[in-house]
C-alpha cells in the first residue's frame, strides 16, 4: 500500500528521518534506520505502518484503547519555502493498555502509571498554514495531532510513506522500557507527509515501540 510517489526532496526514507531527528539530537543516538520495502516488515508492524491513514487511528485500532501524548521536546525556527516545517517536536504516544502482538511481557508486568509507550515519532509542522484555533490546539501538546486534524475535518492527504527498520539505540532503548542500552531492539517505523488543503503541513517520523527490557 505504500505510495509510489517520490520521496520528499529526493532523498531516501532513512534520510528523511535522520534529518528530522537531528533537529534534537544525533541521530544514532536515538537509534539507526534503513529504508525497506513493505516486502521486509513483518506483521504485525506491516499492517500498523504500511497505510496512507493517520497512525493515531492505527495505534488505537491496535491495542483497542485512546492514545495519550507525551511532549518530550519542541524546538522552532523560521519556516522558509524549501522548509516550511518551522514548528517541530518530539513525542511518544502512550496507551493504558497494549496489545499482546507487540508486547507478549505485558500480561506479567505491571504498567506505568503514565501507560506503556507505544510510539515515538518527530513531527514537523507548518503551523502558519493551519487556521489559528488548530495551530493553538497543536501548541498546547494535550491532544494527539492525529486526532486534532480528524476532528478539524480539513481535507487531509497522507503521502510519502517510506518504510523503515530500526535498531533502537540509547533514546529510544530507554523510553520503550530499558536501561537506555547503546543497541536496544529492533522495530519498524515509517516517513511520511501530510498535505492539508493540498499544501504540505506536517513532515513526521514515526517508530513503533516494542519492550527493551533490562
Amino acid at each position: 500500500m505504500t505510495t509510489a510517489l517520490p520521496p520528499e526532496n529526493g532523498s531516501t526514507p532513512s534520510g528523511r528521518a535522520t534529518a528530522l531527528i537531528r533537529r534534537f539530537l544525533p541521530p544514532d543516538v536515538v537509534g539507526s534506520f534503513r529504508s525497506c520495502a513493505a516486502a521486509e516488515v513483518p506483521e504485525p508492524f506491516r499492517r500498523l505502518l504500511d497505510h496512507q491513514s493517520h497512525m493515531t487511528v492505527a495505534m488505537e485500532t491496535l491495542h483497542g484503547q485512546a492514545v495519550s501524548l507525551e511532549v518530550l521536546a519542541v524546538a522552532e525556527r523560521p519556516a522558509t519555502d524549501a522548509d516550511p516545517f518551522g514548528y517541530t517536536r518530539e513525542i511518544v504516544l502512550r496507551c493504558p493498555r497494549v496489545n499482546p502482538e507487540l508486547f507478549p511481557e505485558a500480561s506479567c508486568r505491571t504498567p506505568p502509571e503514565t501507560g506503556w509507550v507505544v510510539q515515538y515519532g518527530i513531527v514537523g509542522i507548518a503551523l502558519e498554514r493551519l487556521p489559528g484555533p488548530i495551530a493553538e490546539a497543536i501548541r498546547r501538546q494535550m491532544t494527539p495531532l492525529g486526532r486534532i486534524l480528524i476532528e478539524a475535518g480539513l481535507h487531509r492527504q497522507v503521502r510519502d510513506v517510506g518504510l523503515l527498520e530500526v535498531v533502537a539505540g540509547q533514546r529510544l532503548s530507554k523510553l520503550f522500557g530499558g536501561a537506555g542500552a547503546a543497541s536496544g531492539p529492533r522495530t519498524y517505523g515509517r516517513v511520511a507527509t501530510i498535505d492539508i488543503e493540498r499544501q504540505p503541513v506536517i513532515s513526521l517520523l514515526e517508530v513503533a515501540a516494542v519492550p527493551a527490557l533490562s
